[in-house]
């Protein structure tokens, strides 16, 4: 049983369909291709006949391998087109972990919110739910905005971040005696960003200071884990990324002594060179911090324990007898 259609016309088929759908061939050529699921990762290509010259005058190759380039002119050679993953470039926020790990309630402990049973006993900054409860709680203030921005690059990537713009929707005086110290993390931690973007709340005018290891040929003498390079004003100081790598920019705002603020904090950064712009903060659910600490470590703060209650100077760690 005979096709119809002859040599000519399938051999026709052939090339415009692979130069329509890789535009690898020059004319006259007939290939045989292979593919995985629509990609090229591990496609071979064989030229099987060529049957007259594109008149371009270039090379003919003759049982030759090609890698990397997904067209070849001649005979019996193998193409592979190797084909990029994707890509790994990302912004993202996340909540710092390198928090004082105190609230502060406006208000006195017997106003203290109820809070959910699930973190009777933890009272953790370090769960993100937590966190998520306490940003979302009204007359609860961190002592920062306590928000990191982590960028994330791949080869070849390009991730950059230009700046941040502070927006203050509400500044209040306040005082630590006007409201209850909450404590939330128990223990420390090492430091982990490697920026410190500092946002001043009166001029509004940020500076960028690198972290840098011990390791580093330019850390002093006296340097025990880590040491700040210098603060540079922002822009036009910037983090960019061109290669596989990670950064974590801790964003800080200098405030005003004993005030309560709200806002949000806008965040220009580019990937691959489109646009990557978004808040930190909403208008549903404003950040919230004051520009205060507590006086002394001896201050005394509240958790709440196993139970739920609140309860004066409690710790995970020795539970009542912590207390007065």
């Amino acid at each position: 049983m005979h096709s119809s259609a002859g040599p000519h016309r399938i051999g026709s088929n052939i090339r415009d369909m692979i130069g329509k759908h890789f535009g690898l061939l020059a004319a006259g050529s007939i290939a045989l291709a292979l593919c995985v699921s629509g990609s090229l990762v591990g496609a071979a290509l064989v030229i099987v006949e060529q049957r007259e010259s594109n008149g371009s005058g270039s090379k003919t190759n003759i049982n030759g391998k090609v890698s990397g380039s997904c067209s070849a002119n001649g005979v019996n050679n193998t193409i592979t087109c190797a084909q990029q993953g994707p890509s790994m470039a990302n912004v993202a926020v996340v909540e710092s972990a390198q928090q004082a790990g105190l609230l502060w309630f406006d208000g006195p402990p017997h106003e203290l919110p109820k809070i959910p049973s699930k973190f009777a006993g933890s009272n953790s900054c370090r769960d993100p739910e937590f966190m998520t409860w306490a940003r979302s709680t009204d007359r609860l203030y961190l002592t920062g905005i306590e928000k990191d921005v982590v960028l994330t690059a791949g080869d070849p990537d390009l991730v950059v971040l230009t700046g941040a713009n502070l927006i203050i929707s509400s500044r209040q005086p306040r005082s630590a005696s006007d409201g209850t110290w909450i404590k939330c993390i128990f223990g420390g931690g090492g430091i982990t960003y490697s920026y410190e973007l500092r946002i001043e709340s009166q001029t509004l005018k940020n500076t960028l200071t690198e972290i840098v290891s011990c390791d580093d040929p330019s850390a002093p003498k006296n340097c025990a884990e880590v040491f700040e390079g210098p603060a540079k004003p922002m822009p036009p100081a910037s983090v960019a990324l061109g290669s596989k790598s990670v950064a974590d920019i801790r964003i800080t705002v200098l405030s005003k002594l004993d005030h309560a603020y709200s806002g949000k904090v806008a965040v220009a950064s580019t990937v691959n060179g489109a646009d990557r712009n978004f808040y930190i903060g909403t208008d549903n659910t404003l950040l919230r911090w004051v520009g205060f600490e507590p006086t002394s470590e001896e201050e005394d703060w509240y958790a709440t324990d196993n139970s739920g209650r609140w309860v004066k100077n409690w710790s995970p760690a020795c539970g009542d007898y912590c207390n007065d």
